[in-house]
């Protein structure tokens, strides 16, 4: 899929640029450049890329939610499809919000927020009780709530995964993968790749996927995100 690209965009780091809006045969294409840890590991910060870019499409003083104007530090992003239930992290999944709105929605769509906000708040705690039953529901069926049309199905062994990424392993994230597979036969969330299959998001899943010998991953794959290797 493409994601969406405001017309011009530039992210540095410590003064070095790191992301970038470039044109190629009159289509826009995100440049990402990867960084490196004072060891000399290969990082990209993927999310807080996606974090500004969707601030600069969608704006970085207003809740998407509640409408109420905030300064940028009590705004962050929100996914519209939970992160935890399969919603990849692209400006079409993300939406400015202030910490309050992100804090109440929690694990639901953005649908069904706005649902349960027209409710008397007095009513809408058993209401998030059953939407969340229909979460679980949803996956115990092998279902999923998040559009397929973000996804597609790409084979374990076209993934680019750098052998001197920079990731600290967190284990108890990666059992919090391990058991939501166990529970319900499906990785807790998609990888996410570049057009060329260098792989953006998603690194304990591919650790998982290989564990378990799968040889084809559900991915979000950006055509229009592309890596720039020195």
């Amino acid at each position: 899929m493409n994601i969406q690209l405001p017309d011009k965009f530039q992210l540095c780091d410590k003064g070095t640029l790191i992301a970038w809006i470039d044109e190629e045969g009159g289509n826009k294409v995100l440049k990402i450049r990867p960084q490196y840890d004072s060891k000399g590991n290969q990082f990209i910060d993927f999310r807080s890329i996606m974090t500004e870019l969707t601030y600069e499409l969608k704006g970085g003083n207003i809740c998407g939610y509640c409408g109420k104007k905030f300064d940028h530090a009590n705004i962050t992003v929100d996914h519209l499809y939970p992160f935890s239930l399969g919603g990849p992290t692209i400006p079409e999944n993300l939406i400015p919000s202030c910490k309050k709105c992100n804090q109440e929605k929690a694990n639901l769509t953005a649908e069904e927020f706005f649902r349960l906000k027209m409710f008397p708040i007095n009513e809408r705690e058993n209401l998030k009780k059953q939407m969340k039953k229909e979460h679980e529901e949803i996956l115990r069926k092998g279902l999923s709530i998040t559009p397929k049309n973000f996804f597609t199905e790409e084979n374990i062994g076209h993934i680019i995964v750098p052998l001197n990424i920079g990731h600290p392993f967190h284990a108890a994230n990666f059992k919090s993968i391990v058991n939501h597979y166990k529970e319900y036969k499906q990785y807790k969330y998609p990888i996410v790749l570049d057009r060329k299959n260098y792989l953006l998001d998603g690194f304990y899943i591919v650790i998982l996927a290989k564990k378990n010998n799968d040889t084809h991953l559900l991915t979000t794959k950006l055509e229009n995100v592309d890596v720039i290797l020195d």
